[in-house]
């Protein structure tokens, strides 16, 4: 699978060059590669550094013979309290603890019903929090709610943004509608060019409209040498083509295939290092935002940036309706608390071929790809 700009990928390339043996050449024609190819190299990535994968004893659940996995309440409030004020009716201070849960004051002092205040309460005293409700139930509204708390107590998280992820941009704008509807102070970053809703368009930052800003300006030094490596690569690769004597394809030899090779690897060396620069400047004007939004295929694309804002907790909307795989993508290695928030029993997640890969499928039960990991939580 090739990747567009990869060093790795020009590599193979170039002994594909060398090997005088045949290559199959495999087209997705009804495909689009970015909805595949970034999540592939995340997974990949995380397979590598799977010490590095927040809640990874969840995930992986533990072994028919070893106790249940016990609950555990998210770090940071191990050594202080949440402050509910954000959504109490009066506005006054409500303090919750890990050592002291009161889902009935919560109800009694908020907006929100026993069942919600209970999973309001259950959501921020373990680190990884589940929501579960059928339709009409307020999931959306305990989300939003959530939102509050976690805006209000940013100290508790670092001072770094919440993230915010969902399955689908529809459902993405409508999260973030709603909470600007209830704070119209936060200030969000929606990362992504997918969104049709006008409010999030008008109110909302994005990647572009924070560098207009603060652009971005690379190293000098960094810059000319890709600017003069580049221009030595072109005089190689013109060289090696024989362009100007003879105007025609000459057999490039494997010394001048060499020269060239190196030259390149050095130039994506450079342009790596340009790229990591970009990603730090660009995570530092995330970080100055309340709340930053992506959908689980952001994630992917966004892999690198949002890794580096260091946010510590996420809120993920239709988590029922996201496959495993996406959203083990959206647990960035800095994150210590998450809630997740669906309903496994509306509808999972949509998958190619259901009937080889589906979980009520004989063929499928070795796979149960139409799993979310919010269903496997359960």
């Amino acid at each position: 699978m090739a990747d567009q700009g990869s060093s790795r990928d020009f590599c193979s390339l170039i002994r594909l060059m060398r090997d005088p043996k045949r290559v199959l050449l495999v087209e997705f024609g009804e495909a689009l590669a970015i909805g595949f190819v970034a999540p592939l190299w995340c997974l990949q990535s995380i397979s590598r550094h799977t010490g590095m994968l927040p809640f990874r004893r969840w995930i992986e659940g533990s072994s028919p013979e070893a106790p249940p996995l016990q609950p555990s309440p998210p770090q940071n409030l191990l050594h202080g309290e949440m402050d509910l004020s954000s959504i109490t009716v009066d506005g006054r201070e409500l303090l919750l603890s890990i050592d002291a849960p009161d889902a009935n004051e919560v109800q009694q002092r908020t907006a929100l019903d026993q069942g919600q205040s209970e999973a309001l309460v259950i959501a921020l005293t373990n680190e990884l929090g589940l929501v579960q409700g059928p339709p009409g139930t307020g999931k959306s509204f305990v989300a939003v709610e959530l939102t509050k708390v976690f805006w209000k107590n940013k100290h508790l998280y670092g001072s770094n943004p919440i993230f915010i992820s969902s399955t689908t941009n529809a459902a993405l704008d409508k999260l973030i509608e709603k909470a600007l509807d209830a704070c119209p102070d936060l200030k969000i970053c929606r990362l992504g060019n997918q969104s049709e809703s006008t409010i999030v368009q008008e109110k909302c930052e994005s990647m572009w409209s924070l560098n207009k800003d603060h652009h971005y300006s690379m190293p000098s030094k960094l810059r000319d040498d890709m600017k003069s490596l580049g221009s030595d690569l072109v005089r190689k690769a013109q060289l090696m083509l024989n362009i100007h004597q003879t105007h025609q394809m000459q057999p490039p030899t494997r010394s001048n295939l060499d020269s060239l090779t190196r030259g390149l690897l050095r130039f994506f060396q450079l342009r790596n290092q340009s790229q990591h620069q970009k990603s730090l400047h660009d995570a530092a004007l995330l970080r100055s935002m309340d709340i930053v939004a992506f959908t689980t295929t952001g994630a992917a694309m966004f892999d690198h940036l949002l890794s580096a804002v260091g946010a510590e907790v996420l809120l993920a909307e239709e988590a029922a309706e996201t496959t495993e795989a996406d959203s083990i993508i959206s647990l960035k290695r800095t994150l210590k608390h998450c809630v997740l928030i669906g309903d496994p029993l509306q509808l999972r997640p949509h998958i190619n071929q259901p009937e080889e890969f589906a979980a009520d499928m004989p063929n499928g039960r070795d796979y149960c790809l139409d799993m979310s990991l919010f269903e496997k939580l359960i």
